[in-house]
């Protein structure tokens, strides 16, 4: 477990995951991998499938997780003042609209139209992924306002 407090291996274990679903998915194997998505597991007395368990139990930790670091960013951190959290709010308001958008244009009369909220919902963990993996090959001043734990680069300064 300790190697899961590197970001970039726990990036690394997302995106391999979202491969691994996808190479399954798409394999003679999916419709038993999606049989076991929808099997009931009653933990503590609440009976509900694994699918509504990771989408309701691990989503809502992740986004907690999520929700702290950026309360402390906004209070304390790099994002304390409006003008530095101006550029970061823009790009979350459009890391939420454009997937939603192109979601909504690429189903349209399709009847999936309705499923919109999933690429708004997603794309954070996949954002976050991706700059731990990759961040460090970008520019310094991009880094630092794009990086996945701003305060370990506020603390790497002072």
């Amino acid at each position: 477990m300790h190697v899961f407090r590197f970001e970039r291996y726990a990036a690394a274990t997302l995106l391999a995951a979202a491969a691994l679903a996808l190479l399954l998915a798409n394999l003679p194997v999916g419709p038993s991998v999606l049989a076991l998505r929808d099997s009931h597991l009653p933990i503590l007395g609440i009976d509900l499938s694994v699918g509504h368990w990771i989408s309701d139990g691990l989503l809502a930790v992740f986004f907690f997780l999520v929700a702290i670091e950026l309360r402390h960013e906004v209070t304390h951190g790099e994002l304390a003042s409006p003008s530095k959290a101006l550029v970061p709010a823009i790009a979350a308001a459009g890391g939420v609209v454009v997937p939603a958008l192109l979601y909504l244009l690429l189903t349209a009369g399709s009847g999936y139209s309705r499923g919109w909220p999933i690429p708004t919902a997603t794309d954070i963990a996949f954002a976050l992924g991706v700059l731990a993996i990759f961040g460090r090959g970008l520019p310094p001043v991009f880094a630092r306002s794009c990086s996945p734990s701003p305060c370990s680069t506020t603390s790497s300064r002072s």
